[in-house]
């Protein structure tokens, strides 16, 4: 049985899996191989800097899950949006969740001393953007026609 991209956007949780392989592969490069891993030793305002950068992703994806849930709609990219949430973090940006995945990359690799994972933001910039955000949008067009296009010419994919 063929789905629809109206039924559902995805049919792989990319996000989280991405961010925690990139994580992963970063830090076991600073153990394994730390010439390919970049380390740098951070000065002590880019540890708090990193750490402050991790804390502010959670608290935007954590608020971003609790908008969900409020508007009775999915968060897992494999199942249908039921609703088109336009307040909280996506007044501001249309994904404010890998948003806060960046985020957590960029902080981790201030915190930890870990150039590689600065590389790894292009990376994963891009693999959601093509593989995860454009299907999201297109789904969301199948679903919310007018909707959609008033809140896409009105808020930016990223901020």
């Amino acid at each position: 049985m063929t789905h629809s991209i109206k039924d559902r956007p995805n049919h792989f949780p990319l996000p989280p899996v991405l961010v925690l392989c990139l994580l992963a592969l970063g830090f076991a490069a600073k153990h394994f191989a730390p010439s390919l891993a970049l380390l740098f030793v951070p000065a002590s305002g880019m540890v708090i800097l990193g750490w402050v950068l991790i804390a502010g992703a959670l608290a935007l994806d954590i608020w971003a899950a609790m908008i969900f849930r409020a508007a009775k709609t999915n968060i897992m990219p494999t199942k249908p949006a039921e609703a088109l949430v336009s307040h909280g973090p996506f007044k501001f940006s249309r994904n404010p969740i890998y948003l806060g995945n960046l985020m957590i990359l960029i902080g981790a690799g201030l915190s930890a001393g870990i150039g590689l994972l600065f590389l790894f933001v292009p990376v994963a910039f891009f693999v959601l953007q093509e593989f995860q955000i454009k299907p999201e949008e297109a789904h969301l067009a199948a679903r919310f026609p007018e909707g959609w296009a008033a809140y896409k010419a009105k808020v930016r994919r990223w901020i």
